[in-house]
């Protein structure tokens, strides 16, 4: 899951199908379900046992690619249409998000002390 900031939200659908069209491809529609349950329901009414790429959009529709045996799947088309997205083209390569241990060590105790709070074992 990724937050999309509001602004930008309308968007997603559009610049997602604007992508598969580039590729070639279209997506299935499921329009927003009542839950998750119902969401993975249709899912597998539409895609079977079969693989997908699903994008679950901000307004709850989900977009839905079935990929057949032996068909080739860019594994970083998610990430590269939400780049361009959020705005950040730069970082739709995982190599050039990379950091060196100590930023990335910081941001982890960062992110491990924001839920400091909701331990139950430090009360």
């Amino acid at each position: 899951c990724v937050p999309v900031p509001r602004a930008r939200a309308s968007k997603a659908r559009k610049i997602f199908e604007q992508a598969a069209q580039r590729l070639n491809f279209e997506w299935e529609v499921i329009p927003p379900p009542e839950s998750a349950a119902a969401a993975q329901t249709a899912i597998a009414a539409v895609a079977g046992d079969g693989e997908y790429y699903a994008v679950h959009l901000p307004d709850r529709t989900v977009l839905l690619r079935k990929i057949g045996r032996g068909e080739p799947h860019w594994m970083a088309f998610g990430r590269e249409v939400l780049g361009h997205l959020l705005g950040c083209p730069e970082r739709t390569s995982w190599q050039t998000c990379m950091e060196d241990e100590a930023a990335e060590t910081g941001r982890a105790t960062a992110f491990k002390a924001s839920f400091d709070p909701f331990d139950i074992m430090q009360e």
